[in-house]
This record gives C-alpha cells, structure tokens and sequence, in this order.
C-alpha cells in the first residue's frame, strides 16, 4: 500500500498521504468493530479496511489527468464511467480474491447487504470507512455515507458505539503511522 501510493505517476503527493491515511484510518477503524461485533472476522475486516478503496488507485493509474481535474473541481466520486467502488469490485475479481472482499469493496458506501459473512463484512466496511471520515481521516465525502442504520444494525451496535470508537481512531492511526516511519 505504502509503495503503490508513493510512487504512483500522476497522483500528486498529498493526494497519496490523504488516501494512504485514510484506507489505514479506516483498516484500524474496521479491525477495532469486528473487535465489538465478530472478534473472527478482526483480520479480514483490517484487509477490507485497507483494500476499499482499490478502486480510486486504479482511476488515478488509467487517467491521473481526469483524476485531478476532477478533484480540483471538487469531485468527491470522481468518475471514469463506473463508481470507484464498482472498480474496486472488478479488480478484487480479477484477482480472484474471496467474494466476501469483493462484496465489501463494491458496498462501501451503500447499497443492501447480502447474506451471512459478506454482509458482516460490508456492514463493518461502510462504517469503518465512516468513521475514517468522521476522524479527519476522510476523503471529502463525509456525508456521503448511506445505509448508515443498516450497517449498525447488522452488526448489532448503535451510534454510541461509533462515537467511542472514533474517539479512540485518532491515536490508534497516528501509532500506527509511526510505526511505519
């Protein structure tokens, strides 16, 4: 992750810091609510944290050009045709990754949840993606997180449960940045 993001051709500096900090904001954020929601689920939920947003890489990979004009022009979804998140679905299937991370790529940011173990994963993947945003961790869609009440409920928690939690994601990121450095 550290690697693709710094020294990805045509995505400026702190557009690569933003993303970086947020996919690990939102990894640390997704491990701490399988912690209260499905302890078992703590490893992959961190993957789905960092992957979510594969598709925005990809974007920046196939038009770094389109990417910052639409970026400068305020876009907080730019778009390449598809969603971001439809994107990071397609290459989660060209990797032939299991269907459950698939799943949590695409519904990210809304749509229903699916069944059994894919839609603890996409329910922890949404809110760990908000909550990311609701730390200073975001990437200028802070209210741009639907089916938030769907999410908490599927993973049996309410919002006072995100509100501790993002008192702690703060701190949990920064240490975790450090140890990075």
């Amino acid at each position: 992750l550290d690697r693709v993001m710094t020294a990805h051709p045509g995505m400026a500096a702190a557009e690569a810091a933003r993303l970086r900090r947020h996919c690990i904001a939102a990894a640390l954020a997704a491990q701490a609510l399988a912690r209260r929601c499905a302890p078992a689920l703590e490893p992959e939920a961190f993957m789905a944290g960092v992957l979510h947003e594969v598709g925005m890489l990809v974007f920046w990979a196939l038009r770094p050009d389109v990417m910052a004009r639409q970026l400068a022009q305020g876009e907080v979804h730019p778009d390449l045709g598809i969603s971001h998140a439809h994107c990071g679905q397609l290459v989660m299937q060209a990797w032939q990754l299991p269907v459950w991370l698939q799943l949590s790529v695409a519904h990210h940011h809304a749509g229903a949840l699916p069944e059994g173990m894919a839609g603890e994963m996409c329910a922890i993947t949404r809110l760990a993606d908000a909550l990311a945003s609701r730390t200073g961790h975001g990437l200028g869609d802070d209210d741009e997180h639907a089916d938030m009440d769907l999410a908490l409920a599927r993973c049996g928690l309410v919002e006072a449960d995100l509100e501790a939690l993002a008192a702690e994601l703060p701190e949990a990121v920064e240490g975790f940045l450090g140890a990075l450095n």
